[in-house]
């Protein structure tokens, strides 16, 4: 088993920032959409030749990427194969991220750039092949802040909640229910962490971030626990000071695929 990779939080969206172009987009299914952090508004293609959404810098800037991710997707149902982030200087000649990959569910996806890469247009490529025009409700091309310590035990990344209508008889016996919808709800803690992380990381993100956010546990030896997540109401931030270190918790809430 590899070590545990640090777990992250995805949420400076270079996508914010530059000019975002399309292939093409369905009536309804503006490039836009992506850039609201509201997985529900998608964008779409209009048929079924290659399709791609892309990220320009502008003219004499550049941005620099280590990390990528797509939610709300249906690539793998609409049977889209060797999907790729690729970049360029011109916006003509472009260099793939990283290997090609072939979505094996329509869960979440995060790649991780070592080193990160520096380049003016940032794309996400779809090849032509599939069934239907896809569609994406989440991309996120930026910079991932990745925690300097584990999350302290204990670490509960399978904690579901239920929301169901159950139902019983007049004398009291169980007649089953219908599941509403399973909810995600982790407590993440973590210790001993330096005040000067807390201020340059931690607190821009919990005070100037509203969203929600992609989070990664662990990239190593669990790449797909993808999570798109936001605080719950009256979420606190939870920092109590020890001295010249402090501590620091807080809970997600999210989807449970």
């Amino acid at each position: 088993m590899a070590v545990n990779a640090k777990p992250c939080i995805l949420w400076q969206n270079l996508l914010l920032g530059g000019t975002v172009t399309a292939s093409t987009e369905a009536a309804g299914y503006s490039k836009e959409n992506l850039r609201n952090w509201r997985i529900e508004y998608r964008w779409m293609g209009l048929d079924a030749e290659e399709q791609w959404v892309q990220l320009d810098a502008g003219a004499g800037e550049e941005f620099t990427v280590d990390s990528l991710a797509i939610a709300g997707h249906d690539l793998f149902a609409q049977g889209a194969e060797d999907v790729v982030f690729q970049h360029s200087a011109n916006g003509s000649d472009w260099t793939n991220c990283h290997d090609p990959i072939t979505p094996e569910s329509d869960r979440p996806l995060a790649i991780f750039l070592a080193p990160p890469v520096t380049d003016r247009f940032f794309r996400l490529l779809i090849p032509a092949g599939y069934d239907a025009p896809p569609s994406l409700g989440l991309l996120f091309i930026g910079v991932a802040m990745e925690f300097p310590t584990w999350f302290s035990s204990p670490f509960k990344p399978k904690s579901r909640i239920r929301k169901t209508d159950s139902n019983v008889s007049r004398e009291g016996l169980p007649l089953g229910g219908q599941v509403k919808w399973r909810q995600r709800r982790v407590r993440c803690s973590l210790h001993s962490l330096t005040i000067a992380w807390l201020e340059a990381n931690w607190e821009p993100f919990f005070i100037e971030h509203d969203d929600c956010f992609f989070m990664v546990w662990d990239r190593e030896n669990h790449p797909t626990e993808v999570w798109v997540v936001q605080f719950p109401d009256n979420a606190e931030n939870d920092v109590p000071y020890r001295g010249s270190t402090c501590d620091l918790s807080f809970e997600v809430i999210g989807l449970a695929e």
